[in-house]
């Protein structure tokens, strides 16, 4: 295995970690019945789109588009699970 792909495994073993550390603070607090501010809705929506547009650019649109759009879809997705990770963290506080 080369470095190359151990760096990209590592960077997608914490995305995902942050990403579902996040899901679950928001499902937690959503069950103890917390209300959160209206921002917090926005951007949740915000990250939930562009981890879902992310993947898809990552995975599917390889097929569909003549270009490659692999780094735009990774970046969107990391992203989208960094904001959803921030949106658990403030959740949780």
């Amino acid at each position: 295995m080369d470095w190359e792909l151990a760096a990209g495994m590592l960077v997608t073993a914490i995305w995902a970690a942050l990403l579902l550390w996040g899901l679950v603070n928001i499902v937690l607090s959503a069950r103890r019945r917390q209300m959160w501010p209206a921002v917090l809705y926005v951007w949740g929506m915000v990250g939930s789109c562009a981890v879902g547009i992310g993947v898809v650019l990552m995975f599917v649109a390889k097929s569909l588009l003549p270009y490659d759009v692999f780094g735009a879809g990774f970046l969107l997705a990391m992203s989208g699970g960094i904001v959803i990770w921030a949106v658990g963290y403030e959740a949780s506080a």
